[in-house]
């Protein structure tokens, strides 16, 4: 047995994220994204049209599991 192994109960447990949020120069978009260590990616961008009304678009990829959610 692999000294590294991991049940599974200890690889539910773990879980790291890395995310980054910037604004896009001369726009009004801010576009965020997450990885996760499960290998899910998780994309928004928020574009503001005017002082009330934005437009978003969301992604959620995981391409391991063939998950692919847009909206």
């Amino acid at each position: 047995m692999d000294a590294f192994a991991l049940t599974s109960k200890e690889e539910r447990r773990m879980n790291t994220r890395v995310g980054a949020s910037f604004k896009l120069p001369k726009t009004k978009t801010e576009v965020s994204m997450m990885l996760g260590m499960e290998g899910t990616a998780k994309i928004a961008l928020k574009e503001k049209l005017t002082s009330q009304a934005s437009l978003s678009f969301t992604a959620q990829i995981n391409p391991f599991f063939d998950m692919y959610s847009f909206g």
